[in-house]
């Protein structure tokens, strides 16, 4: 005669078997997730820090660019006054907590009154491309190109601009 097995014992088995199977199983799909999502977070940091360059570049050439305007609306406003470029700094704009532009070198340095984060250097330069001195009084007839940085968190863009007479 056969020996006879309870069905109970059976279940009881089989459902111990299937507990640890499916620990096993959810472990699985829990790394998985947990991998994409790492991945995708990720790339993300990446395309974030992308986005935060661009950014920083445009408002770096924002900054030369607004620099620019400021130097050449005075160079053009007032063509008898400022004497030198000494002159000529301290009546370009202003930021409101920044120390005011100077000239040293032959290049003025300042800050934009709309970005106290931005910072610009103009180089005045003569036809052979040398620095005009700041405390040039004839620097209007010389001046014939302008050399503008504009830096912004890091990052620098240049604009290289041509003056008329």
């Amino acid at each position: 005669m056969a020996p006879v097995v309870s069905k109970n014992f059976r279940m009881r088995n089989t459902t111990k078997q299937m507990r640890g199977s499916v620990l096993v199983f959810s472990l699985l799909v829990l790394f998985i997730l947990l991998s994409m999502t790492m991945s995708t977070a990720s790339v993300l940091t990446v395309d974030l820090n992308s986005i935060n360059s661009t950014i920083h570049s445009n408002m770096a050439y924002q900054v030369a660019d607004g620099a620019v305007e400021n130097v050449i609306k005075r160079i053009y406003k007032n063509p008898g006054s400022d004497l030198d470029l000494n002159a000529l700094a301290s009546n370009i704009l202003k930021a409101g907590g920044q120390p005011d532009p100077v000239c040293a070198n032959g290049v003025i340095h300042g800050f934009l009154p709309t970005s106290t984060k931005g910072e610009y250097y103009v180089t005045f330069l003569d036809n052979g491309g040398v620095k005009l001195s700041c405390n040039d009084n004839s620097w209007r007839s010389k001046l014939v190109y302008l050399t503008v940085q504009g830096k912004y968190r890091g990052v620098t863009r240049a604009i290289y601009v041509g003056v008329k007479q």
